[in-house]
């Protein structure tokens, strides 16, 4: 797997993804997640996956806020709520 979403969640270590996951469902779903429900205003130059990674690798400090609960109060699906991440992954690709 290669390209876009894939290739911005491997430059972060992201490795072990669901087979059959496409890019556009794993760009979408990273975009559903995090950009749209955080309420931040989108910066207007940066429209794709290789713009996010560009920029990425253009910054000198990057911050990461994480711990429990966290990306919930973001806005982010949590991993094992009936509701969460695995339950979706789970539902969508028959795992």
């Amino acid at each position: 797997q290669s390209g876009g979403a894939f290739d911005l969640l491997s430059a972060l270590g992201i490795t072990d993804l669901p087979d059959g996951i496409t890019a556009e469902e794993l760009q979408s779903f990273l975009w559903q997640s995090h950009v749209m429900s955080t309420g931040r205003q989108k910066l207007q130059h940066i429209n794709t996956i290789e713009q996010v990674i560009e920029l990425i690798n253009k910054s000198s400090s990057i911050l990461v806020l994480t711990g429990a609960g966290i990306s919930v109060s973001a806005g982010i699906p949590d991993f094992r709520s009936e509701g969460g991440l695995y339950a979706t992954l789970k539902e969508k690709f028959n795992l």
